[in-house]
């Protein structure tokens, strides 16, 4: 992953030799300062991630561009977790829903558990939502409370 940037530039990603703007195997080209991901995971076409990696990142202003960059694996419960703070935001939801929206920072192709709460004692799972892409939302269905509590949670991928 690459944030925190003060620029536009894009990533690239490839195994065994550096990638370029017309060869690559992976690439994340958000506009703007918005952050870059790229997720690898093993499947029937890629069975191991074994082997060297190269990272790209092009720089497509004129100056120079600061910029994290991250890169890691799954930990022990398979489950990738952002370098990035959560940043989770809370709006009255699009009609003809009534309670609230949630939008919040993830990471792509992972899993999150929503839960709601009104003494933060007792929680209720109100659904799951699997990312596609840096950031998730979730709508509340039900009308909204007066008092309302609500955790996001990272669950492994089943």
């Amino acid at each position: 992953e690459l944030y925190d940037m003060d620029g536009n530039v894009d990533l690239y990603l490839q195994r065994t030799v550096p990638p370029t703007l017309a060869q690559f195997e992976f690439n994340s080209t958000q506009g703007g300062t918005d952050p870059e991901q790229i997720v690898v995971r093993t499947n029937a076409a890629l069975p191991d991630l074994n082997g060297e990696w190269y990272l790209a990142v092009p720089n497509l202003e004129a100056t120079d561009v600061n910029f994290t960059i991250r890169a890691v694996v799954a930990n022990a419960t398979g489950i990738l977790i952002s370098g990035q703070p959560l940043d989770i935001r809370v709006r009255p939801a699009t009609p003809p829903v009534t309670g609230f929206e949630l939008t919040w920072s993830t990471v792509d192709g992972e899993r999150y558990r929503i839960d709601v709460s009104d003494d933060l004692a007792t929680w209720t799972t109100l659904g799951f939502v699997d990312a596609m892409g840096t950031t998730a939302t979730f709508s509340d269905p039900t009308p909204a409370q007066p008092l309302r509590f609500y955790r996001i949670v990272q669950v492994p991928v089943p």
